[in-house]
């Protein structure tokens, strides 16, 4: 065990979900590109799971989204957590504003994949690619002592782009 007594509101077991503001789990993702002679497989991506979770104070719920629903592109929460520790009123708060231009959640998306088909057999890509876009999520977070703001962050968890591509040259004719 940490040592670490639980804020106020929250479990001693690690993972239960009332210790977290948000967060998100089970996302995968995968991208592939096909490229040579005889090949008609068009480039594939997609988005296999994941669910972005998060506690709202004002309505004191949970709610949880797949990470490609739209409507996380305008969600606007904030939680918050305190407890008093060794006297001192310890509070933290997470919050996300769509509406602030600073903190927001970008969901993830999968653009249509691009290839060129060789106009002559009309199976070879000569120029293939796919593209996942992930959830990208911005959020401020806020620790107070004693109502003393300590820390203020705006911090972005962005796993970054998947993308591959593929080209194919057919080989020099013999000769």
């Amino acid at each position: 065990t940490s040592g670490m007594t639980p804020l106020t509101g929250m479990s001693a077991t690690d993972t239960d979900a009332e210790n977290y503001c948000m967060r998100l789990t089970g996302y995968a993702d995968s991208a592939r590109t096909y490229a040579g002679e005889q090949t008609a497989t068009a480039p594939t991506a997609s988005i296999d799971g994941g669910t972005f979770s998060y506690y709202d104070s004002a309505t004191q719920s949970y709610a949880s989204l797949s990470v490609t629903d739209p409507s996380l592109d305008s969600l606007s929460f904030t939680c918050s957590k305190s407890a008093t520790v060794d006297g001192d009123t310890v509070q933290w708060f997470v919050s996300v504003n769509a509406a602030s231009g600073i903190t927001g959640i970008t969901h993830a998306q999968v653009p249509d994949p691009t290839h060129t088909t060789d106009p002559v057999s009309s199976q070879i890509k000569l120029e293939t690619g796919s593209t996942v876009q992930p959830i990208r999520i911005t959020f401020d977070y806020e620790l107070r002592v004693n109502g003393a703001k300590e820390i203020d962050l705006v911090v972005t968890v962005d796993p970054g782009t998947l993308l591959t591509s593929g080209i194919y040259g057919p080989p020099p004719e013999a000769g």
